[in-house]
């Protein structure tokens, strides 16, 4: 896929998207083309004429007709939207000046606040940035406010959207959709008993060894054993309150009382199980009681980090 800019001269310019790949995925996906691209160097910016945008064609350059001809393949349908010209600006997510640590493009004392804010302090703010919607697999947003379907909104797709509980039909075991509560003021949310409910995603077949995963999670007291956040579950014995079940991947945290946790975790502490019992430990991080929290895990070949946020300080 290119986009070719023409000017009254005739001279063209070319800029070719950058993965091929890309284009085969059914999702949005945003271009942001630099008019300074040594590609575009010879067209005269002053005096565009013409734009065109294209799959394949010619390799001819400086051709009035570029993108005139038609080459003989696979059709299908693409879509454009919001296409714009700006004068020239900062892009956060291509450039940056160092130092800019609330990405508005501009130091000033607003990063100095960021700064200074935690001088001396055990933790430290992290300034959260949407995700990119290109690089999630699964992306779970749970807006749908209703009904057994929740909806994937990563790059897999809706083959890969889940449902409530354990099967597609409503039973005992189906969280519960929040939709006027105040922690679902901006999105909705779902509400899990602890114990019986859960939500089923289909299995991923991520061929990686280096993934993150991440949610946000608020605890309303004690909860019972092996509390998952989430968990790759054996399909043989699909019990998310059972930890040999887990085959592949695990975040949970435990509560009180001398049976109800395991022995070498604190209460409610949160604890990762990593590829068949090879990394199974505990963080040493609570996860707090009736507050909004961002936890993440990452994996390495050699290693696992949880990480979590509570709005006040990381750790």
């Amino acid at each position: 896929m290119y986009v070719a800019l023409e000017d009254g001269s005739a001279k063209v310019g070319i800029v070719k998207w950058p993965d091929m790949n890309d284009i085969q995925e059914e999702e949005w996906q945003e271009w942001n083309i630099d008019l300074a691209d040594p590609c575009l160097a010879d067209v005269n910016m002053a005096n565009v004429v013409k734009v065109y945008i294209g799959f394949g064609g010619t390799e001819k350059t400086g051709q009035s007709d570029y993108g005139a001809g038609k080459k003989s393949g696979n059709y299908d349908t693409v879509w454009f939207d919001d296409i714009r010209l700006y004068p020239p600006r900062c892009v956060p997510s291509y450039s940056k000046p160092k130092g800019d640590f609330d990405e508005d493009c501009v130091i000033d004392y607003l990063d100095l606040d960021n700064i200074a804010r935690d001088w001396l302090e055990i933790g430290g703010w992290v300034s959260a940035s949407p995700p990119d919607a290109n690089l999630l697999a699964a992306w779970f947003k749970f807006d749908e406010g209703a009904d057994q379907t929740v909806g994937n909104s990563g790059t897999l797709g809706s083959s890969y959207d889940g449902f409530l509980g354990s099967t597609p039909a409503a039973d005992a075991c189906d969280p519960l959709w929040i939709t006027n509560d105040p922690c679902a003021a901006r999105e909705r949310c779902l509400e899990f008993d602890g114990s019986n409910d859960s939500l089923w995603m289909p299995g991923f077949n991520v061929t990686t060894n280096t993934a993150t995963y991440t949610c946000w999670v608020k605890r309303s007291g004690d909860q019972p054993v092996y509390t998952m956040i989430f968990a790759s579950l054996d399909a043989n014995d699909p019990d998310p309150n059972d930890p040999s079940a887990i085959t592949l991947a695990g975040l949970f945290f435990g509560s009180s009382g001398p049976d109800a946790k395991p022995s070498w975790a604190e209460n409610n502490e949160l604890c990762y199980y990593w590829r068949g019992d090879s990394w199974a430990d505990q963080t040493g991080l609570i996860v707090p009681d009736g507050l909004w929290t961002f936890i993440g895990m990452t994996v390495a070949p050699d290693e696992g980090i949880v990480y979590m946020h509570d709005g006040r300080f990381h750790q």
